[in-house]
């Protein structure tokens, strides 16, 4: 993708731009995780400006909106602190002019959903948003994309998404992880390819990333939020990305 981008013949796709930006934002994840912190924020705010740079140029498409809240969730993911704060509101908001657009397309929604779970979990936020209409029209939308669609995975785990980030946001996961589990494993079995897994395993690698505390407090921060936060996360670790994630070594 970045020879296509450089050729004299100027003929890379627009597209190409868009999953050169995807690709290098999803890398800097594990070059996070190899020690190369500064290199990995860098890579991800590069994605970022060239994705609002399409954006200015020609319009604001769902996709692109989409895959600047991706880039966000994964920085996010490798930072701590008011940064992360900072990042979990930007994914937050991006997703949510996302949704805007394409309110056919529960993606987006299910993302800006994760986002203000995690952030009120944080201590983000003073007091837990009213998403009770947004969760009803995520999982109609994934319920009937699934009836739809019979043979799509994402099609397949978009209800089990939904489900995840309800229990997160409740801080419940704990009696509902061996049925996610089973979800996903089924609709992988049936559907899915290992590369569609490690999707899901990369959110929930996501999720916990966020839950994992460190020694920044934010303004609204309690005991409470501290003790559900670290119960969901080693619901996450134990069990199910566990689960998962062994799947496919």
């Amino acid at each position: 993708y970045e020879e296509a981008k450089k050729s004299n013949k100027a003929t890379a796709s627009i597209k190409a731009a868009e999953q050169l930006a995807n690709l290098r934002a999803r890398w800097a994840v594990q070059l996070a995780e190899q020690g190369a912190q500064a290199l990995a924020a860098e890579s991800i705010e590069t994605s970022i400006s060239e994705l609002k740079g399409l954006n200015d140029l020609f319009s604001k498409t769902p996709e692109r909106l989409s895959l600047i809240g991706s880039a966000y969730k994964r920085l996010a993911q490798i930072s701590s602190g008011p940064e992360r704060d900072n990042a979990l509101e930007k994914m937050f908001s991006f997703y949510s002019e996302a949704w805007e657009l394409a309110q056919d397309n529960p993606y987006p929604l299910t993302n800006l959903l994760v986002a203000q779970a995690l952030r009120y979990w944080l201590g983000t936020l003073k007091r837990k948003p009213n998403l009770k209409q947004k969760f009803e029209t995520a999982l109609s939308l994934t319920e009937d994309r699934k009836k739809r669609l019979t043979q799509d995975f994402w099609a397949a785990i978009g209800v089990t998404d939904i489900h995840v980030a309800q229990y997160l946001f409740v801080g419940e996961l704990e009696p509902h992880q061996e049925v996610l589990v089973k979800q996903y494993r089924t609709a992988w079995q049936q559907y899915g390819s290992p590369r569609e897994l490690r999707s899901v395993i990369e959110h929930l690698g996501f999720i916990m990333a966020v839950l994992k505390t460190d020694a920044y407090q934010a303004e609204h921060d309690t005991d409470k939020r501290e003790a559900t936060r670290r119960a969901l996360y080693d619901v996450l670790d134990q069990f199910m990305w566990a689960k998962l994630a062994l799947l496919i070594e």
